[in-house]
């Protein structure tokens, strides 16, 4: 009989490199008024920072919007777990409304590099491939537009 026990859960790695300092990236995830700028994998969406309280056993909500007249919202939050301020970032991530969903982990690491920052993200816990492959997507978009928010 086999005893091994297969991995009920998806794993994402993203990495990136952002040409801004550590700090300003750091802070990109860190102050509400920046994350509100960037954190929605589309220009066509409009994110609001609900709550943002980043210490060990704080708690975040972020709410995206998507779709004129017709409108979807799309509502995030989680609590900070561990914080190395400019280096490290971990946090759970748990959609609203989804009641079967699993409560996710999510790493993010700032490697200082001088006028560069290199990132890593990875999300763990996720409940399929399909939403695996969702969340590489929507990270995809965000990253891209947090990119986008440092050069300018």
């Amino acid at each position: 009989m086999d005893t091994a026990q297969k991995n009920e859960y998806e794993t994402l790695h993203i990495s990136r490199t952002f040409k801004a300092p550590c700090h300003k990236v750091y802070e990109a995830w860190t102050m509400a008024k920046t994350l509100s700028q960037w954190f929605a994998p589309s220009d066509e969406m409009k994110t609001e920072v609900l709550e943002l309280d980043v210490r060990v056993g704080g708690r975040y909500k972020i709410r995206m919007e998507e779709g004129g007249s017709d409108c979807e919202f799309h509502t995030v939050g989680g609590e900070y777990l561990s914080i190395t301020p400019n280096e490290k970032l971990i946090f759970t991530w748990k959609w609203e409304g989804d009641d079967g969903n699993t409560e996710m982990l999510l790493t993010l690491e700032f490697i200082d590099k001088g006028d560069t920052t290199d990132f890593l993200l990875t999300q763990e816990r996720i409940p399929s491939e399909e939403a695996r492959d969702a969340h590489n997507e929507g990270w995809t978009g965000c990253l891209t537009r947090l990119d986008n928010l440092l050069i300018d």
